[in-house]
């Protein structure tokens, strides 16, 4: 069924269904990057959390250096990494880190 939002709308909905939702519900861990400025809506982010909120998935959350973190975020939030987006291997290094400590903490390594 149609929705009144559109055809290009109603592309996006099925592709969520269809692809985001079996690619979270099938992770150990949801890893996302935190929008620089919480005003700037990005809807891609909101989306994918609220997801992994209602999946009940562990979440990690990567954002670069003085990013204003909500308060409300912090509460569903299990780990925050700052990365440095130019220091690429450093930063991988550190998510990685964390992934692994979240991972044994929660006992979901296979």
């Amino acid at each position: 069924m149609a929705s009144e939002y559109g055809p290009e709308f109603d592309k996006w909905v099925e592709k969520v269904r269809t692809e985001l939702v079996p690619k979270i519900d099938g992770s150990a861990i949801f890893v996302s990057i935190t929008p620089s400025k919480p005003e700037k809506v990005d809807v891609k982010f909101a989306v994918e959390l609220g997801l992994a909120i209602m999946m009940n998935k562990p979440i990690i959350a990567t954002c670069q250096p003085g990013t204003e973190i909500p308060e409300k975020l912090t509460k569903v939030v299990d780990r925050f990494v700052e990365m440095d987006f130019n220091d690429t291997a450093e930063s991988a290094k550190r998510l990685g880190e964390t992934a692994k400590e979240l991972i044994n903490e929660l006992g979901l390594e296979d």
